[in-house]
């Protein structure tokens, strides 16, 4: 069994595409901290665009939420995250680990 200790975290707090991670890893959720605006984030498995496999989609928030997986999703290629909408003062913690 493979224990994950630690993850790495990336923190998204404006529109359009943000390139999380370039590379193989596992892509472990997301944790909304704050006053969140409404938007949307759609995750993908790229290391340089919002294109690629979608591996969470559509996540509407107008509020603190998680969404947090022990094990994760494999990326082949990397971990791009797509924020469309106004995000305010909130921001998004997206979790990983290679």
């Amino acid at each position: 069994m493979h224990v994950i200790e630690a993850v790495e975290k990336t923190v998204i707090n404006a529109s359009g595409a943000t390139v999380v991670f370039a590379g193989p890893c596992n892509y472990h959720g997301y944790k909304i901290l704050g006053a969140a605006g409404a938007y949307t984030m759609d995750v993908y498995d790229s290391a340089a665009a919002a294109s690629g496999q979608k591996v969470d989609g559509a996540v509407s928030v107008a509020a603190a939420a998680s969404a947090i997986m022990d094990v994760g999703i494999r990326m082949d290629n990397g971990i791009v995250a797509n924020m469309s909408g106004d995000p305010t003062d909130g921001q998004i913690l997206v979790l990983w680990s290679r």
